[in-house]
């Protein structure tokens, strides 16, 4: 969430506000609109919610990014199974299951 409120941020045009407006943007996406609404301002409005967007866009291509990484990690390391996993024709799977037991 930190990494998040940092791009949000990052992308926030606080031109024209008074201290405690501009600490109030920073706050959060709803002290960024509610100091758009109090200002009557379309424009800060706006700006608002591209700051919001573009946080939240890096963020979930970073979160794309993890997801790949660890569906790669997966199959490059886990093991592969050597056999069917389809019980042999007569073979109840509960037989199976034994077996596998007992192999531990």
């Amino acid at each position: 969430m930190h990494v998040w409120r940092l791009l949000y941020q990052g992308h926030l045009l606080l031109s024209g506000l008074s201290r405690a407006a501009a600490d109030t943007a920073h706050a959060s996406v709803a002290g960024g609109l509610a100091v758009a609404r109090a200002a009557g301002s379309p424009a800060w409005t706006l700006n608002v919610r591209d700051a919001f967007t573009s946080g939240l866009d890096v963020m979930l291509w970073a979160c794309a990014g993890i997801a790949v990484a660890a569906a790669l990690l997966a199959f490059v390391f886990l093991p592969r199974q050597a056999g069917s996993a389809e019980p042999a024709a007569g073979e109840s799977p509960a037989a199976r299951i034994g077996q596998a037991a007992g192999a531990e």
